[in-house]
């Protein structure tokens, strides 16, 4: 790949590519990116995050989400990001799937972990470029939310 930018967790770039049934005429637009984890923290309600995004340039409401740090596996990375983004510890953690996050132009996966049992209360901490509020939505809220497109993560 030829490299244009390269900051702490993206590569962009441009690939030439070939498929068997003939030969692209221009580039490919790739971006290499960290993989990400969301922690789903739900029992009866589901743990949410309200915070500005500089790509949509919106507040959103979303899952507790981040890339790993050095010497993170994903699992490890799930749990660190609840606790900065919430403050919250949970008791049981499980995997419950990962997607490409964009399979057309990017390269990471996003995983998911079910956190249950989480408690509020810990310490938070926010990058320089956060500011976040937690809020706790019934889990029926929430998926009502998200089919009638009131809600979007």
């Amino acid at each position: 790949m030829d490299t244009i930018t390269k900051i702490d967790f993206l590569i962009t770039g441009s690939i030439a590519a070939s498929l068997a049934r003939e030969s692209l005429s221009s580039p490919i637009h790739v971006i290499e990116a960290k993989d990400w984890v969301n922690a789903v923290a739900a029992d009866l309600e589901i743990l949410l995050v309200r915070d500005y995004q500089h790509g949509s340039g919106e507040i959103t409401t979303g899952l507790p989400s981040g890339t790993s740090d050095p010497g993170d596996d994903e699992l490890s990375c799930a749990q660190r990001v609840l606790r900065e983004e919430t403050g919250a510890e949970a008791s049981a953690w499980y995997p419950i799937g990962r997607v490409l996050a964009n399979p057309t132009i990017r390269t990471n996966k996003v995983h998911f972990f079910l956190a249950l049992g989480a408690a509020l209360g810990g310490k938070t901490h926010f990058d320089g470029s956060e500011e976040i509020e937690t809020c706790l939505m019934p889990a029926a809220e929430v998926y009502r939310g998200l089919f009638d497109g009131a809600l979007v993560v």
